[in-house]
């Protein structure tokens, strides 16, 4: 069963943790590059999670398998489902769904709906039904 963490800037190791793993996965996936990451000390760690508030962490038993994020776009009335990423031991597990429905249901709380804002390589995320 997978439990999403809502994380703040406190936790911001975790959410680089899982970052991290993203990048040397699927680099070609997200906006910036592994090593921006690798040397992101704890005022950028943290920065991130202010400027883009909502940050989730899947865990599944115990081990941080995924993330996803949500962030107000332009116009108000948009979220945009950013920095998704599934572990590949944990895909096909509902994880990705999970997160999907937890920044779907962010954006319904603001009175906005969702919008994906996924890299050109993310042939899969393209294809997610929102």
């Amino acid at each position: 069963m997978v439990d999403l963490r809502l994380v703040s800037p406190d936790e911001w190791e975790l959410w680089r943790e899982v970052r991290l793993q993203a990048l040397a996965e699927a680099p070609e996936a997200f906006g910036s590059p592994a090593t921006e990451w690798e040397v992101a000390d704890e005022h950028r760690g943290r920065q991130r999670l202010v400027s883009v508030p909502f940050n989730l962490v899947a865990v599944v038993a115990g081990v941080a398998v995924g993330q996803a994020s949500g962030t107000r776009l332009f116009d108000r009335k948009l979220v945009g489902l950013t920095s998704m990423y599934v572990a590949p031991a944990a895909r096909g597990s509902g994880t990705a769904d999970a997160l999907v429905e937890a920044v779907k249901e962010h954006a319904r709380g603001l009175g906005a709906t969702v919008r994906q804002a996924v890299g050109a390589a993310s042939e899969r995320a393209r294809h997610q039904v929102l």
